[in-house]
C-alpha cells in the first residue's frame, strides 16, 4: 500500500509539472510575436480585441519583456490598462497607461536618464508588437520608491507614433523639478 501511495504521489507530482510549463494558446501568440519581431520581421494583424483582452495580452508582453530581455534592469511592471481614447475622432482610438517601478538606488540625474530610456525602449515596443491597434497615446507612469516613498507616480512619459517614429510628446512628475543633488 505504501509503494502504491509513493508511485502515485509521483505521478501526480509528474502530471502537475508538465501541465505547469504548459503554455495557452495566448502566450504561444505573445511568444511568437516577441520572437518575430526581435528578428526584425513584420507582426501579423491579431484578431479584435476587447479592451480587457487587450489589456491583459499587453500586460503579459511587457512583463515578458521586463523579465526576459538584461536591458530592463530592476524594472517591474505593476499593470497595464487600455481604454477607449474619448478626445480621439478616429475610430478604435486606444490609449494605453503602463505603470512601472523602478527599484535601484540611484540619483536624480541618473534616474531621469534610464527612466526616458526605459520609456522609450517600451513604447516603441507595444507600438511595434500591436500594429494592428490603433494607439493614440500610450502613457508610461514610474513609481521610484528610493526618490519618492509616497504611493504615487514620480514621473509621467506620454510617447505617440507618427508613421514608423514613436516619440515623446509630453512628461511630467515630480522627478523632472527635482534638482540633480537630491538625496
Amino acid at each position: 500500500m505504501r509503494k502504491f501511495l509513493c508511485v502515485s504521489f509521483a505521478i501526480i507530482l509528474c502530471i502537475m509539472a508538465a501541465g505547469a510549463g504548459a503554455e495557452s494558446p495566448a502566450e504561444k501568440r505573445i511568444r511568437e510575436k516577441l520572437e518575430a519581431a526581435q528578428n526584425g520581421a513584420t507582426v501579423p494583424p491579431d484578431e479584435t480585441y476587447t479592451m480587457s483582452d487587450l489589456s491583459r495580452d499587453m500586460l503579459y508582453t511587457a512583463k515578458r519583456r521586463t523579465e526576459d530581455d538584461n536591458v530592463y534592469w530592476r524594472v517591474t511592471v505593476d499593470d497595464l490598462v487600455c481604454n477607449y481614447d474619448a478626445s480621439s475622432d478616429m475610430e478604435d482610438a486606444v490609449i494605453v497607461n503602463i505603470d512601472l517601478t523602478w527599484d535601484a538606488m540611484n540619483g536624480v540625474p541618473r534616474t531621469k536618464k534610464m527612466l526616458r530610456f526605459f520609456g522609450d525602449d517600451m513604447a516603441q515596443s507595444i507600438f511595434r508588437l500591436y500594429p494592428d491597434v490603433n494607439i493614440t497615446q500610450l502613457w508610461c507612469r514610474w513609481a521610484v520608491p528610493y526618490l519618492y516613498d509616497d504611493d504615487g507616480f514620480i514621473a509621467k512619459y506620454k510617447y505617440q507614433k507618427r508613421g514608423d517614429t514613436v516619440y515623446m510628446t509630453d512628461s511630467n512628475g515630480l522627478l523632472l523639478n527635482m534638482p540633480d543633488d537630491y538625496k
